[in-house]
């Protein structure tokens, strides 16, 4: 009996090694697209840290703003936790509005415009930190601001178009240094 349940033990302790070393990306997903939904996107379990919150450049709410775009892909991903991208695109109707939050945004964050093609100026709150980003990425031309975060994806899995997506970027929120 003993031999049994030693036998029935190891044989589910492979079947679970091979399981999880064989299964590709597993996650439940759930989609955000609707402006009026975009409070309860930060407060998801495991959606940033609560220390993170002060040090945002995603608008507190979208309330007066031209919102042009608003995705949101959260998973929950077993056993390993959250993943999330978010895509915010704003456009600016009033150059002043505008220029404001371009001088915030060059006061708050650093330029990572290097990992990028295509794209005037691109801002980071942060960048490659455990596994999450958060940047901004300015066009000038149209007064538009895109602001995106990535947390724990691979890149195979990323929904967002890939000019928002960091050259060198590896899976879960790694960047290759240029």
């Amino acid at each position: 009996m003993y031999k049994n349940r030693l036998r029935f033990v190891a044989i589910a302790l492979l079947s679970c090694v091979a399981t999880f070393s064989a299964c590709e990306y597993s996650a439940i997903k759930e989609y955000y697209n609707d402006p009026q939904r975009y409070s309860e996107i930060w407060k998801l379990s495991g959606v940033r840290d609560p220390l993170e919150e002060e040090n945002t450049i995603f608008p507190k709410d979208l309330s007066g703003l031209g919102v042009v775009t608003l995705f949101c892909r959260y998973d929950q991903q077993y056993p390993l936790g959250e993943g999330v991208q978010i895509l915010l695109e704003v456009k600016y109707e009033d150059g002043e509005d505008f220029q404001k939050k371009m001088d915030e945004l060059s006061q708050q964050c650093f330029g990572v415009d290097e990992y990028f093609t295509g794209v005037e100026k691109v801002f980071a709150v942060r960048f490659w930190d455990d596994y999450s980003m958060e940047y901004a990425v300015v066009n000038e031309d149209e007064q538009s601001i895109s602001y995106i975060y990535l947390q724990s994806l691979p890149k195979d899995e990323i929904e967002i178009d890939e000019k928002f997506i960091p050259i060198g970027y590896c899976d879960y929120g790694k960047v290759e240094k240029l």
